[in-house]
């Protein structure tokens, strides 16, 4: 409420008489006071010099220096883990170019982007991926590649979002096929692989995901220091491809030492997946109590960037935790809490919330609840076949089907689900032969 009174306030001084001229000099001085705390890392400073500079141009009635400042402190509020603030600032630069500078430009092009970025990462995909079309447009227009190619990276993580892996798959090689074209090889060209490093990854090809990756890192490292976001982001890749093979050790070292760079880094940064897919691994390996741990922990970071939808996937893993040390009364209320934040969300149709359905119904089938067991049984499935048909997911769910159809004596589903699974199973890519070893194996076998 504090926010949005003053943006009203600010917004009213428009009509106030001002000086140009001297509102000019005041609102850059203020901005850059902003900008060096803010290098500083005095954030609080920086927000108050950010407000003082667009009272400033607001006052003199210059439309450009709203922008410019509106669109750094939205960002700010992003860095702040702030998303409610950062949208208001964001929206507020966007609108001002619509009003003010209608003609397409490379500072409209970036603040649709921008807004874009929040408003995808707080899960609000269709309004995000408005933005994002409405600066790919711009972008064409300019001939902009490099920001073209990371607007299509940026659709491409939407439609994941969503679900959508072909449609992704489609986005992410458009921005790359860019950016050869042109002969760009940057940080943009990194983070474009990585995601699609990411999308086959979730769709079992292994081997196509680890050549991918390995460009990426190898490109981030030429650039970045060890805590960047992008270098997390794409190591957090890396040690999903090991988890996948079953390799561990290797993928918990990768997600510790993600984790720590994050935590020890000036300022510290908010990290979701990482923790997140540890926990997985804890998961798949008996370890709850340690998921336990590390889930509880996420609830207990700055919420500020952590969207309802976000929460609820957290709810719904560490849920799946407490089924396993028989705390079940407390999973199903955080079962129940997040399967229906996620079906009421745009990510009713991507594969966590069938896994989240898949799960629940284990829950439900333990408590002999067939009829809500086989609800959300057949609601995992059934999306699970439309993103992922033909993957090691959808063989285990499939083999989860068959263990509940069993139960109910339905032995002629069950026998269908198995055939499934096996003929998936028969065709689906084997994960490549490691060249290194992994050392909890390799310990194992020398005791």
């Amino acid at each position: 409420m504090i926010l949005i009174l003053m943006c009203c306030f600010v917004l009213a001084g428009a009509d106030e008489p001002g000086n140009p001229v001297a509102s000019n000099v005041a609102w850059r001085e203020l901005r850059h006071n902003a900008n060096a705390a803010e290098d500083g890392g005095d954030f609080q400073a920086a927000e108050q010099y950010y407000l003082q500079a667009i009272q400033a141009a607001v006052g003199g009635g210059d439309h450009f220096g709203h922008f410019v400042v509106a669109e750094q402190l939205g960002q700010l509020y992003w860095k702040m883990n702030n998303a409610t603030a950062a949208l208001i600032y964001l929206r507020m630069a966007v609108n001002i170019l619509r009003h003010h500078f209608p003609a397409d430009s490379e500072d409209k092009g970036t603040a649709l982007s921008n807004l874009g970025f929040v408003l995808r990462d707080t899960a609000s995909l269709n309004e995000a991926e408005d933005s994002f079309s409405e600066a790919l447009r711009i972008f064409e227009n300019l001939e902009s590649h490099e920001k073209l190619a990371a607007t299509y990276d940026a659709l491409a993580i939407a439609e994941i979002c969503r679900g959508k892996l072909t449609v992704a798959e489609e986005r992410s090689k458009k921005a790359l096929a860019i950016l050869k074209e042109h002969g760009v090889e940057n940080m943009i060209t990194a983070r474009c692989l990585d995601t699609l490093a990411r999308i086959y990854a979730t769709i079992g090809r292994i081997r196509d995901a680890e050549k991918v990756s390995a460009h990426a890192e190898a490109i981030f490292r030429r650039n970045l220091p060890a805590a960047n976001v992008g270098l997390i982001q794409c190591l957090d890749t890396k040690a999903t491809l090991l988890f996948q093979q079953q390799r561990f050790s290797e993928a918990e070292r990768i997600w510790k030492s993600i984790i720590d760079s994050a935590r020890n880094a000036q300022p510290p940064l908010v990290i979701v997946e990482p923790p997140y897919h540890l926990s997985e691994l804890y998961v798949q390996t008996k370890q709850y109590g340690k998921a336990q741990q590390l889930l509880e922990q996420l609830f207990s970071q700055p919420s500020g960037r952590s969207s309802a939808l976000n929460h609820a996937f957290i709810e719904g893993q560490l849920a799946y935790a407490l089924m396993h040390q028989h705390k079940d009364e407390r999973a199903d209320a955080l079962f129940q809490s997040a399967v229906s934040t996620v079906a009421a969300s745009s990510e009713n149709e991507s594969l966590g919330y069938a896994i989240l359905c898949l799960r629940y119904a284990t829950l439900k089938a333990q408590h002999k609840d067939w009829r809500e067991a086989i609800r959300y049984l057949e609601l995992g499935v059934k999306i699970e076949s439309d993103v992922i048909p033909r993957s090691s997911a959808m063989a285990e769910a499939l083999e989860l089907s068959a263990q509940i159809y069993s139960k109910l004596r339905r032995h002629t589903d069950a026998k269908d689900c198995l055939n499934r699974a096996r003929a998936i199973r028969a065709v689906i890519e084997n994960p490549r032969p490691s060249n290194t070893v992994d050392i909890g194996v390799l310990a194992a076998e020398m005791r």
